[in-house]
């Protein structure tokens, strides 16, 4: 990455879509964090040269939200007179709001 000084991500709400500018970064990496539940969005990068010259589009990306969070778990249940105490544990997401990556185009090398 010596000859490259950053990227910059686009995305679009529909592949075929007008792609805008969302972000600029300087490592291989980024995380949207303003999607809304159960939405897909779709991204292409362009790298950026140390001139400020910029590569075609990559390929195309899509990511889709959670449309739910998931239900939590049962532990316990402690009844008593007139009354029951519920205990359950929060099931967690991995990797944030993002559930599912397709390629949308083809790779041809």
């Amino acid at each position: 990455m010596k000859d490259i000084s950053g990227f910059r991500i686009f995305k679009a709400k529909e592949e075929g879509g007008s792609y805008m500018m969302i972000d600029t970064v300087g490592g291989a990496s980024f995380t949207d964090s303003n999607l809304s539940i159960n939405e897909t969005a779709f991204y292409k990068i362009k790298a950026i040269g140390r001139e400020g010259q910029e590569s075609d589009f990559s390929a195309c990306v899509s990511a889709s939200t959670n449309m739910t969070p998931p239900p939590p778990i049962f532990m316990t249940v402690r009844p008593d007179i007139g009354s029951a105490k519920l205990e359950w544990r929060v099931r967690q997401q991995k990797g944030g709001k993002t559930e599912n990556v397709f390629i949308c185009d083809e790779i041809v090398l």
